[in-house]
C-alpha cells in the first residue's frame, strides 16, 4: 500500500472511532441509553440545617423525629431541609411536642420553657345528715373526691365548717386530710362535725391542695 493511501485509511477509522465516542457522550447526557431503556434520572439535593434546641428547666430529653438526641442544651446537625418533629420531654414536667421547619444551611433557635403538670379536683357529695347524738348535734358528709387532672395534688384538705345563724352558738368546724392524690386516682371521704344545734347552722364544705408549684388552690365544694 501507498504511503498515501495509508494515511487516508488510518484518519477514516479515527473519524468512525470518533463519532462513536460522541455518539456515546450526547446519550449519557440526553439519558438515553440507546437500547430504548431510560437512564438514571438526577436527584434533587435540599440540603442540610441545623437545630439548637434549649429548654427552661435545663436537662429535657430531646427526641427529633422519633430518635434520642440527647439533652437539652444541644444542637442536632446535618439535618435534612425540612419539617422535623420535635419533643421534649423531662421527669414532673409536661412534654412538649412541636413540628420545626428546617432550611438549608441555616440553623434554627428552638426554645421553650416546659409547664408543670396540674392536678384537676372534683369533689362528688353522696349524702348530707344532720342527726342528735347526746349531749350534741352532729353533721356528716359523705361523698368522693377525684383528680382528673395530669399532675399530683398535694396536701389535699377538707374542711367542714358550720356557721351559726344565731350568735348564742360558736362556729364549729373539722378537717378531713386526704393527702396526696394522684392523676386518676379517687378516693371516698366522710367528714363530721359536732354542733350545739341540729338546724341554727349552715354548712360549707371546702378544701385545700397545693401543686407541684407550691401554688395554693382552694374553694367551696357544697353549700349545706
Amino acid at each position: 500500500m501507498k504511503p498515501g493511501i495509508h494515511i487516508l485509511v488510518i484518519l477514516a477509522i479515527a473519524l468512525v472511532a470518533g463519532s462513536a465516542g460522541c455518539m456515546d457522550a450526547w446519550l449519557q447526557i440526553s439519558g438515553n441509553a440507546g437500547d430504548g431503556t431510560e437512564g438514571p434520572v438526577p436527584t434533587q439535593i435540599g440540603g442540610y440545617g441545623s437545630l439548637d434546641i434549649t429548654s427552661s428547666p435545663w436537662g429535657a430529653d430531646v427526641y427529633v423525629d422519633g430518635l434520642y438526641e440527647g439533652r437539652t442544651p444541644v444542637t442536632v446537625n446535618n439535618l435534612p431541609a425540612g419539617t422535623h418533629e420535635i419533643i421534649l420531654s423531662k421527669d414532673g414536667y409536661e412534654d412538649y411536642k412541636q413540628n420545626v421547619t428546617v432550611k438549608a444551611d441555616q440553623s434554627v433557635t428552638f426554645k421553650r420553657t416546659l409547664t408543670v403538670p396540674k392536678p384537676d379536683i372534683h369533689i362528688t357529695v353522696t349524702s348530707t345528715d344532720t342527726g342528735f347524738r347526746p349531749p350534741k348535734c352532729y353533721w356528716e358528709v359523705a361523698g368522693t373526691v377525684t383528680n382528673s387532672g395530669a399532675g399530683v395534688a398535694h396536701d389535699l384538705v377538707l374542711t367542714l365548717e358550720l356557721d351559726p345563724e344565731d350568735n348564742a352558738y360558736d362556729t364549729a368546724s373539722t378537717v378531713k386530710r386526704i393527702g396526696y392524690l394522684n392523676p386518676g386516682e379517687t378516693r371516698e371521704f366522710y367528714i363530721w362535725v359536732d354542733a350545739a344545734s341540729c338546724s341554727d347552722y349552715t354548712g360549707k364544705l371546702k378544701y385545700e391542695y397545693y401543686d407541684a408549684d407550691d401554688e395554693k388552690h382552694s374553694g367551696t365544694a357544697k353549700s349545706i
